[in-house]
């Protein structure tokens, strides 16, 4: 599980999905273990998907990255990576 989704989703211009990975350090490490390994990557995808889309944004996540999307609000998902995880101290 993981704040967001290692693929960075969009809406096209006739309002469909593109997909494609994204970069990153934790997206790069575990690249490797999908050739040794199947498992689902949970996590938000990056935006803010109405409610009639977001089972078509689902189903096609999961068909074609092996992905479960969390969907939430945009100022939830804010509040959550810019509020709590990036204020807490240890």
């Amino acid at each position: 599980m993981s704040n967001r989704l290692p693929v960075t989703i969009s809406r096209d211009e006739s309002g469909g999905w593109t997909m494609k990975m994204s970069s990153g350090g934790l997206v790069s490490a575990l690249s490797g273990l999908k050739k040794q390994m199947r498992f689902t990557w949970i996590g938000w995808p990056g935006l803010e998907v109405p409610e009639d889309q977001q089972e078509i944004v689902r189903k096609q996540l999961l068909e074609e990255y092996n992905c479960l999307p969390v969907f939430v609000r945009n100022t939830l998902a804010d509040m959550h990576y810019n509020g709590f995880s990036n204020r807490c101290v240890i």
